[in-house]
Order: structure tokens, then sequence, then C-alpha cells
């Protein structure tokens, strides 16, 4: 998958326009609460997904969000506006383009069960609504829709070339079970090594991981292995970056809340970790924080002599929502965070 070098958001979620071109290798998006870093993610995973409408369903349950009634759906519309479409679109390093569009649309109304439950499988809405993605590839249009009725959620896809291919998207609230199927192709490739090293630059302890059934196994020196969630979340969060970075070797890996659950001493380890593997497996890293100590690390990194060559690949992005809902990016190369942040200038 080629790298993304422009992306454009219109009418997605909080964020009435945003256009962020200059993109690179690792971007590190920051900003106040509510500004929209999150949403920006989710647009890019979704654009990058444009052939599986069931993609913006999945974003909501990462916000622990489960519901798909009428209200709900409209969740995914600036200011509830369903009237106006969501437009993204990303402009990639060789210049193609891919452009979407979702519309909000609803038949005409036929009886049905009623239901106080907005649940899959149980709605309280009378006739059928849904989403429709309309997604040039190529050249070419296509259409896919989501569709909720009394059946439940059904799923019309014309095709797959529009696929999210090697790009993955981690939220704060990851399934951690998705890191054992991709420790094993890891184990397959033979590159278990590497991933290990880096665990124990945060776990000196670790002499070796393994899958043991649905379990990842750590060996630290005792008579026999123990589960790697005994060496608590930092580890594990740690574990479950580097494994997802392997499984979209040459593609793109999305995280949100890059820093959640580690301890600010470690976090040095893991930018060193991100950026290593970032340009080893050549993946495009798009990130947020909220961590001055995880800005501080990402410096500290890039200012020694073994990443030096990363300085010209990450960017830093601040967000800020204007009065009317457009929103706009601050762009930092190496050169400027590293000196807004040794003046202790406030970024984020």
């Amino acid at each position: 998958m080629h790298k993304l070098k422009e992306i454009s958001i219109r009418g997605f979620r909080g964020i009435k326009s945003l256009r962020v071109d200059g993109l690179h290798s690792v971007n590190v998006f920051l900003g106040n609460n509510n500004c929209g870093k999150s949403s920006t993610l989710e647009a890019l995973m979704i654009m990058l997904g444009a052939a599986n409408p069931v993609l913006p369903l999945r974003m909501n349950l990462d916000r622990d969000y489960n519901k798909v009634g009428k209200d709900d759906i409209k969740l995914f519309f600036y200011n509830l506006d369903f009237s106006s479409p969501v437009d993204i679109s990303g402009v990639f390093d060789d210049g193609a383009k891919r452009e979407l569009e979702i519309r909000y649309f609803e038949s005409a109304e036929r009886n049905m069960p009623i239901s106080d439950n907005h649940e899959v499988g149980s709605l309280h809405d009378s006739g059928e609504y849904g989403l429709r993605y309309r997604y040039r590839d190529d050249g070419r249009d296509k259409v896919s829709t989501l569709t909720v009725g009394s059946q439940g959620v059904n799923v019309n896809a014309s095709d797959n070339s529009a696929s999210s291919g090697k790009a993955a998207f981690i939220a704060p609230r990851y399934n951690f079970n998705d890191s054992i199927k991709n420790f094993n192709e890891i184990v397959t490739d033979k590159e278990k090594d590497q991933v290990l090293e880096i665990l124990k630059y945060m776990e000196p302890a670790v002499r070796d991981v393994t899958v043991v059934g649905d379990k990842v196994m750590v060996d630290i020196g005792l008579d026999k292995l123990m589960p790697i969630n005994v060496l608590g979340d930092g580890t594990r969060k740690l574990f479950t970056l580097l494994t997802a970075m392997y499984s979209v070797k040459g593609g793109i890996l999305i995280i949100d809340e890059v820093d959640n659950g580690l301890y600010y001493k470690t976090m040095s380890v893991l930018w060193s970790a991100l950026l290593k593997a970032s340009r080893t497996l050549d993946v495009q890293l798009f990130v947020t924080t909220h961590s001055l100590d995880s800005l501080n690390a990402l410096n500290r990194e890039l200012s020694g002599d073994d990443l030096a060559d990363m300085r010209g690949n990450v960017g830093l992005l601040t967000l800020r929502r204007a009065a009317d809902g457009t929103v706009s990016a601050n762009r930092y190369d190496y050169e400027k965070f590293n000196y807004v942040l040794g003046m202790e200038v406030e970024i984020r």
C-alpha cells in the first residue's frame, strides 16, 4: 500500500471540515479534548476501508457504543445533519486518489415490531434505513450499503477492491486477542527475535515469548511460563503495537492514544520501538496523544544518533477547532517541535 500524503474530511462527527497535507511516515496528532483527533483517525480508517460499510459501526464499538437506531446512525454526521453527506478523501504518494461519500437513507415505512431496545436484532424503528457508500478508486465509482431493518444489519458490498488492505486501527480499548493471531504469523515468518528484543527493553526479565492455546506466555526465569498479563499493561500494550505493525508491513497503522496505559519512564522505549519498526517495516503511522511526557520522549529519541535518519519522517499536527466547526492543523516538523519543546511552549 502506498503512503498517504494528504487527507480531507467534511461533515464527519464533530468535524465540519479538515484538510491535512504534507503527511509524514510518522504523524502525531495533538489538541484539546473534543478537537477531532479520534474522529480524524476514524475517518482515515473508514476511507482506507471504503468497501466495508461496517467500519463506522466498529468505530462506535471501540467507543463502547453498540446502538444502531436511526438517531444512532445519524451520529456519524456533523451536527446530526444527515441531509449533507460525509466526504472523506485521501491522496497517496503515487498520485492515486480515493474519494468516499457516505449518505444516510431511509426506505418507505413498513409495519415492524416495536421495541425500546435499539440494539442490533431488536430495533424500534419502522422501515429500513442505513448508510450508502459511494467511493471512487482507480477512476471507477462503486457503491456499498449498510442497511438496518427488522432482520438486523445487512451489508451489500459491490466489491472488495477498496478494502483497507494493509491497514489496521488500534483503539484505546483494543482487543488483545488480535495480537495472538498476529504473533503466530510473526513466528511463522521467523521474526520473533525482533519482537523479543524490544520487549526486553520494557521488561528485562523476559527471556522468551510464545503462544500456548489462547494465551501469550513469557519466560521470565521461573519454573513455569507466565501469562504476559502479569507483566503489566505497558508490556502488553507494547506487544500489541509491535505485532500490529508486523501485520501491516508496508502499510498503515492507526493508533488512538498511543501511550495510553504506559508509565512515563517507559515512553522512550515505546517511541524507540515504533520509530524503528516504522523504518524497518515501512509502516506509516497515525497516532494521537495528550501526554507531554510522551512528546518529550519522542523528542529525546529523535535527538539521538540512532534515529537521526527519522527526523525528517516525523511530523506533529496540533488540531484546533474554530467556532464554526472547521478544524485546522498546525504542523511541526522535527526542528520546530524540538525548539518549542525546549522552550516549554505549549503545543498540545
